[in-house]
């Protein structure tokens, strides 16, 4: 809180005596928490896979009583966490953090290790707040996607080979091998 001392006059001012006024100014100070869009990321069915991403606090300011939200969608679960500035508990479909401060005009890392139980495109929402008022609320909160997808089977285009020709093949072999032996008896 401070004051503002203005003065103010023209060229010809007949009454100088209004020229000059003071006001008490006051600035409520605000963070500027940034939640960073998680790269996508490809995981397979029954499978782990770690969502990653920066936080940010873009003002000068620091900001105290720091909370973060992760919300996993239906068909992930939570198995670890991690915040390079503070502290999370994991739960089945959420993770909640703390931090008790976050320093101004710096950046932190989150790791969130999830598990996919079931395939198709699934959200991973982040929420991001202090106790400080906010500069850019809009800038708070993200979603990140990780593509879930079944388990590629045996015999597909990993190189592994098979395929329909092994019975056939066996068959082949085991009748040459017949012919090999009535033509030396």
């Amino acid at each position: 809180m401070g004051s503002l001392d203005v003065s103010v006059s023209a060229v010809a001012d007949d009454r100088l005596a209004n020229n000059t006024d003071t006001l008490l100014l006051t600035v409520d100070p605000a963070v500027d928490l940034v939640v960073n869009v998680p790269a996508t990321v490809s995981v397979t069915v029954n499978s782990s896979a770690m969502v990653t991403t920066a936080l940010e606090n873009r003002s000068p300011l620091q900001a105290s009583g720091v909370t973060l939200s992760i919300d996993l969608g239906p068909g992930l679960e939570a198995t670890a966490a991690s915040w390079s500035i503070g502290s999370c508990s994991v739960m089945t479909a959420r993770v909640d953090c703390q931090a008790d401060v976050f320093a101004g005009q710096s950046s932190s890392d989150l790791s969130v290790t999830v598990r996919a139980v079931s395939t198709g495109t699934r959200t991973v929402s982040l929420t991001l707040g202090s106790a400080e008022a906010e500069a850019n609320i809009a800038d708070n909160s993200a979603e990140g996607t990780v593509r879930v997808n079944e388990p590629t089977s045996a015999g597909s285009s990993d190189g592994g080979g098979g395929g329909s020709l092994g019975w056939p093949l066996v068959w082949l072999l085991a009748g040459a091998a017949v012919l090999g032996r009535r033509r030396n008896a």
